[in-house]
C-alpha cells in the first residue's frame, strides 16, 4: 500500500490522468500566468482558454483570444466590437471609423458623407446651406465662398490679401504676385515682373528704383541715358558717348573711362592737333592744313609730299630730285639713254661704261659691249624708226546708283596698247633694237622696253570717272627710238584713249 501511493504521487507530477491538481499547480495561480503563453499547468490548455484563467481580468472582453468578443480586442478582429475597432472593419462603429465607412457615424467622417453630420461640405452636422455661420449676412447658398470669414462674401471689398474677397472666382491681378518676390503690386511692388525690385529690396547699380521707394540714387541715376550711372563708373555722366567700354574716338577725351586718353590723342607738339590727327606729332610746323613747301616732306598731311610742284606728273618733285620737272620722262631712275642727257638725274649724262674694254660704248656704237672682238666697222647707214599709225582707242564703263549722289561712274580700267615696230627698218641690214617711252607717265602707265622684239605692249589710264552718259578721254605720246650701235632714230605715234559713262 505505501508504493502504490508513492507512485500516484509521481504521477500526479507529470499529469497522471484522473489525478487531482495541488491548488498550487493551476494555471493562473500566479500573476501573469494568463497571459504568457505557456501551460504553467501542464495540462494541455493555453492562458484565456483554460478554465481556470476564465474569471481572470486578463481573460474579460470578448469571445475571442485576445482581448474582446472578437480576434482582435473586442467583436471582430481588431480592437472593438468589428474588426477593425468597433462595429465596423475600422476605428469606430462602422467600416471606416464610425458607422459609416469613414471617420464618424456616415461614409466621410460624422453622419453623413461630407466629414460632419450633413452634406454642405461645411463642417456642421445638418444638411442646411441656408445658415450663415460667419454672420456676413451670406450663407453658403447665397455663395459665401468662405463662410468662416466674415469678410469674404459675394460683393466684399476686395483687400490685398492674396484672397478673393468678393467670391467672384478671379484674384484681381494687382494682388498676384508675378514675379515671386513675395510683394505684390497692391503691396507697393513698384515693378511686379522684376523680382529685384519690391519695397525693402536693397539697392542695386542698375539705374533703377529697386526698393520701390519712388527715387532712385544719385550715384545710380542716367542723366545722359548711355545704361551707366557713376556706381558704374561713368566718368562723364552728362555725355552719352562717354562710358565704360566705349569706343575711343581722336577727340583728346577719355571716352571708355579708362582713366585716360588713349597716347594718340595728346598735341606733343602743341600745334593743336592730336597725334591722332598729325602726321608728325613732333613738328610743330607740319599739320592738317599747313601750307605745303617744296622739301619733299608732306606739310599739309594729305599724304602727298611736295602737291602741287611736280608740274610733269612723273612722281618726283623738282624740291628733292627730278632734275627736270618739265619733262616726265627724266627724273630718278629712268632709264638712262643714248641722248646727252641725264635721264637718271644720277647726275651723270649717258653714263654708259666700256665694259668690255674696246674703247667703245654702247652710245658711241658698239651695239655688244660685253665683246671687245665686236666693234662697228666701215661707214654705217643710220635706221629709220616707224612706231605706227596714230590711234583711238574705245572703252567703257557701266555707272551704278549710289544712294547719295544719284547715279556715278567708276573710273574707267586701264587699257592694253600694241606696240609695233616692225615697219622700222635699217638699210645696211644691222640688227635694231628698240626704246618705246610714253608721255605722260600716268597710272598704269611707263616705260616698256624690249632689245630683241620689235613688237611690245602697255597699258594706258585716263584720269579720273566719266560723267554718266558723257565720256573722258586722255591723249598719249608714244616715242620709238631705233637703234644699229651706230646710230639711231626717233618716231612718235599719238594714242588717244576715250571711256564712256554707260547711264
Amino acid at each position: 500500500m505505501r508504493i502504490l501511493s508513492a507512485f500516484c504521487v509521481m504521477t500526479l507530477l507529470v499529469g497522471c490522468p484522473g489525478a487531482g491538481l495541488l491548488p498550487s499547480d493551476a494555471e493562473g495561480d500566479d500573476p501573469g500566468e494568463c497571459t504568457d503563453g505557456a501551460d504553467n499547468d501542464l495540462d494541455g490548455q493555453f492562458d484565456c482558454d483554460d478554465p481556470t484563467c476564465a474569471n481572470s481580468p486578463d481573460c474579460q472582453g470578448d469571445d475571442d483570444n485576445v482581448v474582446d468578443d472578437d480576434d482582435s480586442g473586442d467583436d471582430d478582429d481588431v480592437v472593438d466590437d468589428d474588426d477593425f475597432g468597433d462595429d465596423d472593419d475600422v476605428v469606430d462603429d462602422d467600416d471606416s471609423g464610425d458607422d459609416d465607412d469613414v471617420v464618424d457615424d456616415d461614409d466621410s467622417g460624422d453622419d453623413d458623407d461630407s466629414g460632419d453630420d450633413d452634406d454642405d461640405v461645411v463642417g456642421d452636422d445638418d444638411d442646411d446651406d441656408t445658415l450663415d455661420d460667419d454672420g456676413d449676412g451670406w450663407s453658403v447658398g447665397d455663395g459665401d465662398c468662405d463662410d468662416f470669414d466674415p469678410a469674404v462674401y459675394p460683393g466684399a471689398p476686395e483687400v490685398c490679401n492674396g484672397a478673393d474677397d468678393n467670391c467672384d472666382g478671379a484674384l484681381p491681378p494687382s494682388e498676384a504676385d508675378f514675379d515671386g518676390d513675395g510683394v505684390p503690386a497692391c503691396a507697393g511692388d513698384c515693378a511686379d515682373n522684376d523680382p529685384s525690385r519690391y519695397p525693402g529690396a536693397p539697392e542695386l547699380c542698375d539705374t533703377l528704383d529697386n526698393d520701390c521707394d519712388g527715387v532712385v540714387p544719385l550715384d545710380e541715376a542716367d542723366p545722359d541715358g548711355d545704361g551707366y550711372g557713376a556706381c558704374a563708373n561713368d566718368c562723364e555722366p552728362n555725355d552719352p558717348t562717354i562710358y565704360p567700354g566705349a569706343v575711343e574716338a581722336c577727340n583728346g577725351l577719355d571716352d571708355d573711362c579708362s582713366g585716360a586718353p588713349d597716347i594718340d590723342e595728346y598735341d606733343v607738339d602743341v600745334d593743336t592737333f592730336l597725334g591722332c590727327e598729325d602726321c608728325d606729332d613732333v613738328d610743330p610746323s607740319i599739320y592738317p592744313g599747313a601750307v605745303e613747301t617744296c622739301n619733299g616732306i608732306d606739310d599739309d598731311c594729305d599724304g602727298v609730299p611736295d602737291n602741287g610742284f611736280d608740274l610733269d606728273g612723273d612722281g618726283y618733285s623738282p624740291c628733292i630730285d627730278d632734275c627736270n620737272d618739265a619733262d616726265a620722262t627724266i627724273h630718278p631712275g629712268a632709264i638712262e639713254v643714248c641722248n646727252g642727257i641725264d635721264d637718271d638725274c644720277d647726275p651723270s649724262t649717258d653714263e654708259n661704261a666700256d665694259e668690255d674694254g674696246d674703247g667703245l660704248s654702247p652710245c658711241d656704237g658698239d651695239c655688244q659691249d660685253d665683246d671687245p672682238l665686236t666693234v662697228p666697222i666701215g661707214p654705217n647707214s643710220g635706221p629709220v624708226a616707224d612706231a605706227g599709225a596714230d590711234t583711238t582707242v574705245y572703252t567703257s564703263v557701266q555707272c551704278v546708283p549710289d544712294a547719295y549722289a544719284g547715279t556715278v561712274c567708276p573710273p574707267c580700267a586701264p587699257v592694253s596698247v600694241m606696240l609695233d615696230a616692225s615697219g622700222s627698218i635699217d638699210p645696211d641690214g644691222d640688227p635694231l633694237g628698240y626704246l618705246w617711252t610714253v608721255a605722260p607717265a600716268g597710272p598704269g602707265s611707263g616705260y616698256v622696253i624690249d632689245p630683241t622684239l620689235p613688237q611690245a605692249s602697255t597699258t594706258l589710264s585716263v584720269d579720273g570717272a566719266p560723267p554718266v552718259g558723257g565720256t573722258s578721254s586722255g591723249i598719249f605720246v608714244l616715242s620709238l627710238t631705233a637703234n644699229d650701235c651706230l646710230a639711231s632714230d626717233t618716231a612718235f605715234r599719238v594714242v588717244q584713249v576715250v571711256c564712256d559713262g554707260l547711264p
